[in-house]
């Protein structure tokens, strides 16, 4: 049967601004669209995000002495990204109860509590008390637990709407808790996340944007980066993953489209043209991935679809119904019930999907709660969230996969936007309206809040990571001498394949975090080339013509998608998008200083900062969700200069992967100098500097912000930093060598760089101990080594034996 013979056009009507108690039949979005559209009303300004009181909403709750006041966790032997106090008044002393973990510590005079735990402790709750020059005192609660090692992590991740944000939480079994992870990740308007089932990708559907957000997910640390964005169609709303994580799936007010998981990139790969189904409201894959079905709120309709088993593209129908308002869809474990909930109807139906047939048979129906908007399946019980009347429900399903008679109801705190079953248990349900997660576990019994700002509009827990990890194979040098870039192996710098004709002039080089997709700028005739990459073979592929600049290009960044690009001209910041296909289009062009040296991106994508070596200025801009434009940030653009200090020399900039801090090579004075950035507002302040460097000229950041390579060309050398919490580095480490390095760059494990000598020289270096080692170098014989950039690829983990001689995953 034709898709289009059942999905037949219904009439069109008004879109709702607000979410009403009982939504409309008509309503062509779907909830969490509406949503978006409600926020869109007001403007889509900070003035729609205040709380209650009328005052903007906050990250978290905090307290008197700006503690935030939130779950975290240690481990044993890791150095801890320590909790800093921010008090309302004069303090002259600290003092906490009861007795700290052996390793950690809490400074009586500044009240930080770091350090490096040496032994497990259990979750607790610690007070720390502030003695107040007036005579006075007041008191915070913090709560954390040390883990003994690491294990296998389960993080959650919370989508909050204006501002668009993604926050981390790590899901601890021991406790039954979810622990603060640290660090927003900024997308324009996300509206609904799944995991991949490996649990190191994340998939978000940004709504306004009209694309899908592709995050590789660290398995040590849960910190995500931007890999990829791809279109999805105007208010995507829906979005699968398959169960063996070969394809994902989303729906929009457009169409319905499939994609493949490229294995090697993480990168998302359509399937094949969109499937017109307009208004698709909800879908799911059966466990076997061999069905979809697909909800439609314009067509009121539901239809199952058989699933290729090579592409994963859309077959053929093999049955549907009329549903009106269908907004949640979820299979059986076994396949062969589909669930549906409407909203207008307050009931979720249950309907078989074996054998297949013209019209599905209804097999049973359960009255709900109102408003239903999501629906998960756990082991043998049905959940739903229902928005409407604030409230969950939970189904034990019976041998036949039909749910029981009646079920638990659960009232909370807030509308809930998504429901997720915990993994011992209980739930977490995101309440848009409230400001926090509600989550309760079978056995503590007590719902718990997680703090968080307003609007939230989902919340997913990722499977444990582990069985795929982020690993650099290869790196890509740019030899100006002969216009080419070569490249080399990760493990000795030998040269792979014959050289790629780069330009005449090559100047400046950029790879995205998956690894697919190399810029490489020109110093004479001001263009960019654009190569594919193959990490398999491995080979280099140009792509189109070169794209001009019209300017001398000195510097330039991908984001981690690889679908922004910015180069850096003659007193230019010029941006471009970067699209899958067709050939790379200027956006944007803004002035900076005259003599621009160096330019970064955050891992999000959402800061952009460059230097000025004339002004010794840094230039930093917010990246807007919609346009990609880049728009000057907070009270940029800064002086880099100290007291005393006429010239420094600005050169190399790096951002702290979150962006909370960006640091910055001083040529002239031999140092690294480091500032704090708001990331809400973009504002910056001093934070520290570390001095007695020869000529740093190079920077890489490790993935959890806490260290920091630089690259000395006058020593020679390498230097290794600690960035504290505040953002003040120190010196660890320095590791002399015999050449001098230009150009650095951090291998996806965080604990290797690699770099390049002004005599063509490479080497390799790592710091597993905070002291750093050379591990290896090679005379390349580059005539004019100018760049270097990383090319990074998903592999699979390596096998570790175990005590008993069996062979396990990492």
């Amino acid at each position: 049967m034709p898709v289009m013979s059942f999905f037949r056009r219904q009439s069109p009507s008004a879109l709702p601004v607000r979410a009403a108690a009982r939504p409309s039949t008509a309503r062509p979005f779907g909830a969490r669209a509406a949503l978006v559209l409600a926020l869109a009303a007001c403007g889509v300004t900070a003035g729609c995000n205040r709380s209650s009181s009328g005052g903007s909403a906050s990250v978290v709750l905090a307290t008197a002495l700006g503690y935030q006041g939130e779950t975290s966790e240690y481990r044993v032997g890791v150095e801890a990204r320590a909790l800093v106090p921010e008090p309302d008044g004069a303090v002259v002393s600290y003092s906490i109860a009861p007795p700290l973990p052996a390793g950690l510590t809490l400074d009586p005079k500044t009240g930080v509590l770091g350090g490096i735990p040496t032994a497990a402790a259990p979750l607790t709750a610690y007070t720390i008390t502030a003695q107040l020059a007036n005579g006075g005192a007041i008191a915070s609660t913090v709560r954390f637990l040390v883990a003994d090692t690491f294990a296998a992590a389960r993080y959650g991740y919370s989508l909050t709407l204006f501002p668009g944000t993604i926050t981390a939480w790590r899901y601890d079994a021991g406790s039954k808790t979810y622990l603060a992870n640290g660090g927003d990740v900024s997308v324009g308007t996300p509206v609904r996340a799944e995991a991949h089932p490996l649990g190191d990708r994340l998939f978000v559907l940004d709504s306004l944007a009209g694309s899908v957000v592709t995050f590789a997910i660290d398995p040590e640390s849960g910190v995500l980066e931007r890999i990829d964005e791809d279109s999805t169609g105007m208010f995507p709303i829906a979005l699968e993953v398959s169960a063996d994580g070969r394809f994902v799936y989303t729906g929009s007010e457009e169409d319905l489209r499939s994609f493949r998981v490229d294995p090697i990139t993480g990168r998302l790969q359509p399937t094949g043209p969109p499937l017109a189904i307009r208004s698709t409201s909800a879908i799911a894959v059966d466990p076997s991935s061999s069905m979809i079905a697909v909800g439609s709120a314009g067509f009121e309709a539901i239809g199952v679809f058989t699933l290729d088993a090579d592409d994963g593209s859309i077959g053929q129908l093999r049955g549907f119904t009329k549903v009106p308002t269908p907004y949640a869809l979820e299979f059986s474990p076994d396949g062969r019930r589909l669930y549906t909930a409407s909203l207008i109807r307050d009931t979720i139906d249950v309907f078989d999907t074996d054998p297949p047939a013209p019209v599905l048979a209804r097999l049973d129906q359960r009255t709900v709660p109102a408003g239903t908007f999501d629906l998960e399946v756990e082991s043998e019980s049905l959940w739903a969230a229902h928005f409407s009347a604030s409230a969950l429900s939970e189904f034990e399903l019976d041998a036949d996969a039909v749910p029981a008679a009646t079920g638990t109801t659960v009232l909370l705190a807030g509308t809930p936007t998504s429901v997720r079953p915990n993994p011992s248990g209980g739930y977490a349900a995101p309440l848009f309206d409230a400001g926090f997660t509600q989550y309760a576990d079978a056995v503590a019994g007590d719902p718990l809040f997680i703090p968080q700002r307003r609007f939230l509009a989902d919340f997913v827990l990722a499977p444990a990571a582990g069985a795929r990890e982020r690993s650099t194979p290869f790196t890509a040098a740019l030899d100006a001498g002969v216009g080419a870039v070569v490249l080399l192996s990760s493990n000795d710098g030998t040269p792979i394949g014959s050289p790629n004709l780069a330009g005449p002039a090559p100047r400046a080089l950029a790879t995205d975090l998956s690894g697919r997709t190399l810029a490489i700028g020109d110093g004479i005739n001001g263009s960019i080339r654009r190569f594919d990459v193959d990490a398999l073979q491995p080979t280099l592929a140009l792509r189109g013509s070169p794209t001009p600049a019209g300017f001398e290009v000195r510097d330039l960044a991908l984001d981690g998608g690889g679908r922004r690009l910015w180069a850096l001209t003659e007193g230019q910041l010029i941006t471009y998008e970067v699209p899958l296909a067709g050939a790379t289009v200027q956006i944007d062009q803004a002035p900076i200083g005259p003599d621009p040296a160096r330019i970064a991106a955050d891992a999000s994508g959402r800061f952009i900062a460059c230097t000025d070596r004339v002004t010794d200025q840094l230039f930093l801009f917010g990246v807007s969700p919609a346009s990609n434009e880049p728009i000057p940030a907070g009270n940029s653009p800064v002086s880099l200069l100290d007291l005393g200090e006429t010239s420094v020399g600005a050169g190399a900039v790096a951002f702290e992967p979150l962006g909370r801090v960006v640091i910055v090579a001083l040529e002239d004075v031999g140092a690294v100098r480091t500032l704090l950035v708001n990331t809400l507002t973009g504002s910056t302040q001093p934070a520290g500097t570390v001095s007695g460097m020869g000529r740093p000229v190079d920077l890489a950041v490790r993935l959890d912000g806490l260290r920091v390579f630089v690259a000395d060309a006058a020593t020679p050398a390498l230097h290794l930093l600690a960035l504290d919490p505040k953002g003040i580095p120190f010196l660890l480490d320095t590791l002399p060598l015999d050449e001098s390095p230009t150009r650095l760059v951090l291998e996806a494990s965080g604990q290797a760089v690699q770099f390049l000598s002004e005599d063509g020289g490479w080497g390799r270096a790592s710091a597993p101990t905070d002291v750093l080692q050379l591990d290896a170098t090679a005379d390349l014989g580059l005539t004019d080594a100018l760049d270097l950039a990383p090319i990074s690829v998903w592999v699979d983990a390596p096998t570790a034996t175990t005590g008993t001689g069996e062979t396990g995953a990492k």
